[in-house]
């Protein structure tokens, strides 16, 4: 072969394999890397009172993963799960011989992985009488019998009733506990589907406890906020902030340092006093000649809701006593006034939308008309070192937190010059256009 003929052989062939591109490189193509699912190891308890000899399943998307071992007399449990979905929802499930089958209320494994450790595991969840009564309870809120994403899960925690929680998840207990002697009735083959049939109104068994072994209830309910077996201890260090109930028409503002308010329907009252006792409730002490208390118990968590329980006393009278009942949406107060943005331009809060406020770099500003322009009643302004917008006008006082929620909000306390509460309220704080 001549050598003219062999460059012409060796051109070709270059020409497929790879110098300068041909039919054949997507053979030498690398495959794509595919990350592995991400995984952690997830433990908590199974309580009413401890429950032993329970098999406890994570149920993550559309996988599930069972515990290698049955709850130890402490009701504890340990499962490894993985996903490669962060928006896969997670709930636990937990079934013994006895007829107890406990459910948790759904969250992500996303939300899961950001509580892990460094090691990816995460502690301290809960499966109990509660959460069995949440996850029903809510339930029967969903269109289709289930649970198809997160925020299904946040609009259905929005309607369950902390009234309603605290009834059936005493309905349980007192099964689960054979409370006075009170058993699972026979027509149900364990403490799900009965909580199911309370929930939808196709059970009497409340009816028929009260009649046979009245007061049963009321004690298991007593227990269920007291025993501290099943609710949620409140954190002291993330207590403070804004919990709103738009039900009920109820916002509570908790300050650091132990003051706070409540709005209840336009009635604006001044708590004296309140911190995280040792029992994990938030005691609160109103201002006020009655010295009136409540004692609010965390009942369960989900979706971004709290359901809460008030137990309402008076120190002076001691026959007084009720319940009240709140989902509160609760947010952290946010991020601190910055002064230069709010001297840049005027702001307008959304409760008094046609008036403006004007911010001047001197410490002083004035209310505007926003159709008009024209200047309305001044006022004196200041960061407070804590982050606060204080606006001081001749007969009344503006204080301003900015919250940490989604939408931006800013809580906004109106006081006279005596310290009267005039309106506490949840609002927007925009540029004007």
């Amino acid at each position: 072969m001549s050598t003219t003929t062999r460059s012409a052989c060796l051109a070709a062939l270059l020409a497929m394999y790879g110098c300068g591109g041909g039919g054949g490189s997507d053979d030498n193509t690398p495959p794509p890397v595919i990350d592995p699912p991400a995984q952690l190891s997830i433990s908590g308890t199974v309580t009413d009172a401890a429950v032993p000899n329970a098999d406890v399943t994570a149920h993550v998307g559309s996988d599930s993963f069972t515990a290698s071992s049955m709850t130890d007399g402490d009701g504890a449990f340990s499962i490894d799960i993985e996903s490669d979905d962060d928006d896969a929802l997670v709930t636990l499930e937990a079934v013994d011989g006895n007829g107890v089958h406990f459910m948790s209320m759904p969250t992500t494994f996303g939300a899961l992985a950001a509580q892990a450790d460094d090691h990816d595991n995460v502690t301290g969840l809960s499966i109990t009488n509660v959460t069995t009564a949440h996850y029903v309870l809510a339930l029967r809120s969903t269109s289709d019998g289930d649970f198809d994403n997160i925020g299904e899960v946040e609009d259905a925690a929005a309607s369950v009733d902390s009234g309603e929680l605290l009834e059936l998840s005493a309905a349980v207990k007192t099964v689960v506990e054979n409370r006075d002697g009170v058993t699972l009735p026979d027509q149900y083959s364990d403490t799900l589907e009965l909580a199911g049939a309370i929930a939808d109104g196709s059970s009497s068994f409340v009816d028929d406890v009260e009649t046979m072994s009245p007061g049963t209830l009321d004690d298991a309910a007593a227990d269920v906020l007291g025993d501290g077996n099943a609710t949620v201890p409140f954190d002291a260090s993330s207590a403070p902030g804004v919990y709103v109930d738009a039900t009920s028409d109820v916002t509570l503002a908790l300050f650091d340092g132990g003051l706070g308010w409540v709005n209840s329907g336009g009635d604006v009252r001044a708590i004296g006093t309140w911190h995280v006792d040792d029992a994990g409730k938030i005691y609160m002490l109103f201002a006020g000649s009655d010295h009136e208390t409540n004692s609010l118990t965390l009942l369960g968590q989900a979706g971004g809701f709290d359901s809460v329980v008030a137990e309402v006393s008076s120190l002076t009278d001691d026959g007084s006593s009720s319940m009240s009942f709140a989902t509160y949406q609760h947010s952290a107060f946010g991020d601190a006034f910055d002064e230069a943005g709010l001297t840049s331009v005027s702001h307008v809060l959304a409760d008094d939308d046609d008036t403006a406020l004007v911010f001047m770099a001197d410490g002083s500003g004035y209310d505007a008309d926003v159709a008009t322009g024209a200047q309305g009643e001044a006022f004196h302004w200041q960061v407070l070192d804590d982050g606060r917008l204080l606006i001081e006008y001749d007969g009344a006082v503006v204080t301003v937190y900015r919250v940490a929620d989604e939408s931006g909000s800013v809580l906004v306390v109106r006081t006279d010059n005596a310290g009267a509460g005039q309106d506490v309220a949840l609002t927007q704080f925009t540029a004007a256009d």
